[in-house]
């Protein structure tokens, strides 16, 4: 499941009625044999909220492997479970904290600079950039349209992943070319 990177989580509800969705089209259409046992989901219910999770579906619904909610956990990005071992129940909180890393992540930010803005309050939409400062490291992805039209850009500082930046690109040189083509075509 390929979350979309913008300023806020989709509610897990509906993470959930999708995740539910594939898995008995999945079952009707008797493919449901040929799907490796990591992507099939245990009745996931709507009532995500008020229900704990185990890691095994806390994991299928952010996409994440264990071993790396676990580290998150160790490393304070996400808070302790409920419970030890397998016995540890994960909350609506949890799935929340492990969406806005994923998010944070696919945006560009480091793990370090993800800790630094869920430790301040509040932390829910795309982050600030860090204030730019002697020394300061960034890295710009440049453009050449055209001789004397070049576009630059910062995509930590402007919220875009990679594939967003891209994305942009290519649409920026569709509509140089038509320009270009309509300006041939007056003449």
């Amino acid at each position: 499941v390929q979350l979309p990177v913008s300023s806020q989580a989709p509610a897990p509800e509906i993470v959930v009625l999708c995740l539910n969705y594939i898995n008995n089209a999945l079952k009707t259409k008797d493919l449901y044999k040929m799907v490796p046992p990591a992507l099939k989901f245990r009745n996931l219910r709507m009532d995500v909220a008020s229900k704990p999770l185990t890691l095994d579906d806390l994991c299928a619904l952010v996409d994440m492997p264990k071993r790396t909610v676990r580290f998150y956990i160790q490393s304070g990005l996400v808070n302790r479970p409920d419970g030890e071992t397998k016995a540890a129940r994960y909350t609506q909180a949890h799935l929340e904290q492990l969406l806005t890393i994923k998010k944070w992540q696919q945006a560009g930010l480091s793990l370090e600079r993800i800790g630094e803005l869920l430790a301040k309050p509040g932390a829910g939409v795309l982050p600030p950039p860090r204030p730019r400062g002697a020394g300061t490291v960034e890295v710009w992805s440049h453009l050449v349209v055209a001789d004397g039209v070049e576009i630059s850009v910062e995509p930590g500082r402007a919220g875009l992943n990679p594939e967003q930046v891209r994305k942009f690109f290519r649409g920026v040189m569709a509509l140089h070319q038509q320009l270009s083509k309509d300006n041939n075509d007056a003449n």
